[in-house]
């Protein structure tokens, strides 16, 4: 042991020394150097926080935040945020509500969540008045009361914030809280969609689609269908597409139905890749190609999509693109119609895929032979926004450790028992994507096999 020359300089007054290592020692015991540094942080984030806290604005510290966000450290954004929202930023409150609600960077907690939505929106903060009536509506960390939930929807609709108006329809249309009413489902959704939420395109949409509230508009709701799709909404995607081609709202263009279903199936969307793999099984627009039907289809039922489980079956069955294999087409087809696919039942019903079913020409008019397998009705199937997959729902109730799922339109979903190891981290307000026997977590990045009960 040796007296440390820079422990003399700057400890004259203490009995500190050095190991041979030039370490620093105290009453004998060597401090580890990962100490030093971990008290080294927390001391230089204590001094930021307490500057941050004194000097610059709010709107400067919910930017540290953001910055901190993007270097997915979530916890120390938590941190800013709380100081800008103590300070009045509004939207680092509402930020911080969503931060609690989903379990993000902090413990969940969904009391708190409403607490912090509730500030916000006392600050003027329009989206977090939709977000604290979100959880009103659906009983989130708070009774439910569905009257308190559409003044909430209501202020923060007016106060400018289009995913509340959007909300706010969803009620009207589903008739949530026994109000349901098209006339007003209908001018929200409108609201909601010029003022850019791509959601509220879908539902208008829709509404256009089948003819609620309003006379039914193919072309309108082509165009609402179009502006949600170049908004980034893969499902909307594959109805323009399957428009195009079937010539429903617009002059049919197979090509251009083409390049929609590959964008759909290329974003995520199973129904688009299912979709896509029809026109290439009936060499519609496009030469004929079994073996890129076979990777379309295994993309769709991988995906979750009943119909490409059952055209994977039979293209199996009938060694078209890929090495016949009558047991694997057996366990598709039967997937395929445990999901709903009509076509699977019927194979399965006729003991096997016919062939034939693949050879036989679309001819225009009508679309490929396989898309015709696939949909009962085509104009129905574009009025169904819901049907394949469809994007934008979130978890109103994780039921019995992930067992249900219960999503705020009031949809229940039973999921596979091997997959609720995955399902019952689920938090409420994650993010789902809904599909023909699977439920996507987009939060989580994460699928479950699923079956819809009600």
């Amino acid at each position: 042991m040796k007296t440390c020359p820079i422990c003399k300089t700057r400890y004259a007054n203490r009995q500190t020394i050095c190991d041979n290592d030039g370490a620093l020692l105290v009453r004998s015991r060597r401090v580890p150097r990962w100490l030093w540094a971990s008290l080294a942080s927390v001391l230089s984030l204590a001094i930021i926080s307490a500057g941050l806290a004194f000097f610059p604005a709010p709107s400067t510290i919910s930017k540290h935040a953001r910055e901190l966000d993007k270097a997915h450290h979530y916890g120390l954004g938590g941190i800013f945020r709380k100081l800008a929202c103590g300070r009045g930023d509004g939207k680092a409150c509402e930020k911080l509500g969503l931060m609690y609600a989903k379990g993000t960077g902090v413990v969940k907690d969904n009391s708190l969540a409403v607490a912090h939505f509730s500030k916000a929106c006392d600050l003027g903060e329009a989206r977090g008045c939709g977000d604290l009536g979100v959880m009103y509506g659906y009983g989130i960390g708070i009774a439910e009361d569905d009257l308190r939930a559409e003044a909430l929807l209501s202020k923060g609709c007016d106060g400018s914030d289009a995913h509340s108006c959007t909300n706010l329809g969803r009620r009207y249309l589903t008739g949530k809280g026994e109000n349901q009413n098209y006339s007003r489902a209908l001018s929200l959704f409108s609201k909601a969609c010029d003022a850019g939420d791509v959601l509220g395109c879908g539902f208008l949409g829709f509404m256009y689609g089948k003819g609620d509230g309003v006379v039914r508009d193919d072309s309108r709701a082509m165009a609402l269908y179009s502006k949600a799709c170049d908004g980034g909404d893969a499902s909307a995607c594959t109805n323009i597409g399957l428009a195009y081609e079937l010539g429903i709202g617009f002059e049919r263009d197979i090509p251009r139905a083409v390049v929609l279903l590959s964008r759909a199936c290329d974003a995520g969307d199973a129904r688009g890749c299912s979709s896509l793999g029809g026109l290439y099984i009936g060499g519609v627009g496009v030469a004929q190609d079994y073996s890129r039907a076979v990777a379309l289809d295994t993309k769709a039922c991988d995906g979750g999509n009943a119909s490409g489980c059952s055209g994977l079956g039979i293209l199996y069955s009938a060694g078209e693109g890929v090495a016949k294999d009558a047991e694997k087409a057996r366990q598709l087809l039967i997937k395929g119609c445990s999901m709903g696919d009509q076509t699977g039942c019927d194979q399965l019903k006729n003991g096997q895929a016919k062939p034939g079913v693949l050879s036989r020409p679309s001819v225009a008019p009508k679309p490929s032979v396989a898309l015709n397998q696939r949909t009962q009705s085509n104009q129905s199937a574009l009025s169904r926004p819901r049907q394949g997959c469809s994007s934008g729902h979130w978890i109103s109730s994780n039921i019995d450790d992930g067992k249900y799922i219960k999503l705020e339109d009031g949809s229940l979903w039973e999921v596979d028992s091997v997959d609720t190891v995955d399902s019952s981290l689920w938090l409420e307000l994650d993010e789902i994507t809904a599909c023909d026997g699977k439920l996507i977590n987009t939060d989580e990045k994460e699928s479950v096999e699923a079956r819809r009960t009600n």
